[in-house]
């Protein structure tokens, strides 16, 4: 079971939400309809819910934005979050 979770964040790399690393499978920007778009197969991570939360990747970490916590869902394998983007 542990080789099973090892493997799946091997596939994922960190962003920074509120000052705190979470591991995400990916991430996309749309910037025409202002949504922050984040998917994860390590579930549980219990990523900020509310406004004004800091969006920075771990890459960029300079480069960072405010977004809103506007809805998740999940199916077998993978949570999907979204944020609406504020500035």
């Amino acid at each position: 079971m542990k080789d099973k979770r090892i493997e799946k964040i091997k596939q994922h790399y960190t962003i920074i939400l509120n000052n705190k690393s979470y591991k995400v499978l990916k991430h996309k920007i749309d910037s025409e309809k202002s949504l922050l778009t984040i998917k994860t197969k390590v579930f549980g991570q219990n990523f900020p819910h509310g406004e004004n939360i800091s969006f920075a990747t771990a890459e960029d970490s300079d480069s960072t934005f405010i977004v809103a916590w506007k809805g998740m869902w999940k199916d077998e394998k993978v949570e999907h979050w979204e944020y609406k983007i504020i500035t």
